[in-house]
């Protein structure tokens, strides 16, 4: 999608929501109780309600040791650039927006998933039973969810393959 964007002259500015995840002593039950949507949210409102030239701060969220760090680098959005937030959460964020909003819902295969997500927490120093008792989990507390969330997008774009940049 940047890429797109950045080849048809567009200013695409990505904001992940990995970066709003709350530290490990921080969250609440579910997929949503792992993100701070309001925060995310309150970054990027003064920028929606009227774009010009902006630097937001964001936060870092530290992978390996499971913490958010407030101060962890920003963005920077100018007048004309276009705003693409990441992530599943996104769906549900309630922002002051006046322009025009498009949902697109991106969609890989779930053993691709599975991997990424037990290699990620191994990775991280659990085990691998552990691992995998956390990616079923997972599953039955994301899965209603996610696929809720898919009739509200404008687009569906299925992949074969989803490769991280890491």
């Amino acid at each position: 999608m940047k890429s797109e964007l950045q080849a048809a002259g567009r200013d695409p500015v990505v904001l992940h929501l990995d970066h709003f995840i709350k530290s490990i002593d921080q969250r609440g039950a579910g997929l949503l109780g792992r993100f701070d949507l309001l925060s995310a949210g309150r970054v990027v409102a003064p920028w929606l309600a009227k774009p010009q030239d902006y630097e937001i701060t964001i936060p870092h969220y530290d992978r390996m040791k499971r913490t958010s760090l407030e101060a962890g680098g920003s963005l920077k959005l100018k007048q004309e650039s276009v705003l693409l937030i990441e992530g599943v959460p996104a769906f549900l964020m309630e922002l002051p927006i006046s322009s025009r909003v498009h949902r697109i819902f991106v969609d890989g295969p779930e053993a691709e998933r599975r991997d990424r997500v037990i290699e990620d927490l191994i990775l991280r120093g659990t085990p691998f039973e552990e691992a995998t008792r956390i990616y079923v989990e997972r599953c039955h507390d994301e899965a209603a969810l996610v696929l809720g969330l898919r009739p509200l997008a404008e687009k569906i774009f299925s992949f074969p393959v989803i490769r991280r940049n890491r």
